[in-house]
Order: structure tokens, then sequence, then C-alpha cells
């Protein structure tokens, strides 16, 4: 592996170059300090001209690395290049109701990333992160917030219940339950501000907060999986609602 590159375990389990990740360290890093997550770098496609490999992938126009394909080592070629979306012109949404997230033991760094990413999307200005969730401190949720958690107000709770008792907003529990409601368009929350929580991504929400949430509600599944991944679930949850 040449000096400044870092490898990861690819769909297989085995460890090659990443080509996607174009705000790793490499030999034609940018150096916009501003691009910390490599967002804003100009970007290709690329396709090998091996004849029994022809991988079509997306790398940074800057990133020469991968003029030799990184999964046969044939010579690769610029094909296309990728106009991407100004999204400044798409962050002038009419303001929402209040909506407060509430992280209850979810345990996985790219989770909470995931879901302060969504938050920030949605509007959401205030997440509560309780148990053993991980906080914007850990660099795993820091990489997949993408720099959304510095936009958020945030705030570390070894136990939830004092902070959920002193919100005073009606509480939504994102979880299967005897007494839950499909959440869909005909669904009719309370209005005004209120708080979602979503739990453990084995074991789901702590009952002594079931017990004090307003509703209970649950997403509709259609397969063979009785549940969503924690982050999607909050992310259908945050988007549909009103």
């Amino acid at each position: 592996m040449r000096k400044g590159y870092r490898q990861r375990p690819n769909a297989d389990g085995e460890f090659g170059d990443d080509p996607w990740a174009c705000h790793t360290q490499s030999v034609n890093q940018p150096n916009d300090p501003s691009d910390q997550y490599g967002t804003l770098q100009p970007m290709c496609m690329r396709v090998c001209q091996g004849p029994t490999c022809g991988v079509r992938f997306p790398v940074a126009v800057a990133n020469v690395r991968y003029e030799t394909c990184h999964l046969c080592q044939a010579p690769t070629v610029v094909s296309d290049p990728i106009d991407r979306l100004d999204i400044t012109n798409h962050t002038s949404a009419p303001p929402r109701r209040q909506i407060t997230a509430v992280l209850d033991n979810v345990r996985s760094a790219q989770n909470v990333g995931a879901i302060l990413r969504t938050c920030d999307g949605v509007g959401i200005r205030r997440v509560l992160i309780g148990g053993i969730s991980p906080t914007p401190a850990n660099p795993k949720v820091i990489k997949t917030a993408l720099g959304a958690e510095a936009d958020i107000t945030w705030s570390q709770h070894r136990n939830l219940l004092p902070a959920i008792d002193a919100l005073d907003v009606p509480l939504i529990a994102l979880e299967a339950t005897p007494s839950s409601v499909l959440f869909d368009a005909t669904l009719e929350l309370p209005a005004g501000p209120l708080a979602v929580v979503v739990g453990n991504e084995v074991s789901g929400i702590d009952p002594a907060i079931q017990e004090r949430a307003h509703l209970h509600v649950h997403l509709p599944m259609r397969g063979v999986k009785n549940s969503l991944n924690v982050a999607v679930a909050f992310g259908a949850f945050a988007y549909g609602v009103r």
C-alpha cells in the first residue's frame, strides 16, 4: 500500500482502496481548508478499460490514484463529469414545527451521525443523546454527520428520564408495541412542538420512556423483516411529520 493511503474493507470484506473516499488522505488532497469532508471537490466518472472488469465508479477529479483500476489494475479513463446540485438554492424551505429528537441508547456511532444529518436536513435543531449513545465527540459520528452536528444543539444525558420529564411537550415513541399505531399520511399528531424518541438497535426504547410517551407509532413493513435500521426509521418519520 502506497504511503499516504488508507485501506478499507470492500463489500466482500476484503481490504482494498476505496475510490469513493475522495476525502481520505491522498497525494492530491485539495488545499481548501473549508472542504474538510471532501464534498466540494469536482467529481467525475472513471471507467476501467480491463476486458473482464469494466467497473464504472465516481472519483474526485484531482485524485489521479485511480488512473489505474483499484480492482484489476488495468488503466481507467475519465468518462463523464458529474454536475452536482448547488444545494444553496434548496435550503430556504419554510419553517416547520419545533421537534426535539431523543436518542435512547443508540449504540452505533454511524447511526447517531446519520440521525444528526437527518435532523439538520429536516430542521430539527435540538437533540438529546442518552445512555450509551455516542456523541459528536466521537470521530465516527462526525464522519457520518458530515458537519451537521456543528449546527445542532445537542446534550448528553446518562439518564434520559429527567431530561424527558423537563421537555413539557408530547413525546412520540417510534417503536412497534401492542398499543402502537401506523404512521402514515392520515395520522394526526398533537399540534405544536413535540419530541420523538428512537431506541437501541436491539432492545428498542427503554420501557420507562415508553410509559412517558404520548403516542407509540410504527412504520409499515411489507417484507420479511419487522423493523428498519434506526437511522432509516428516524428519517422516514422526520420527513413524514407535517
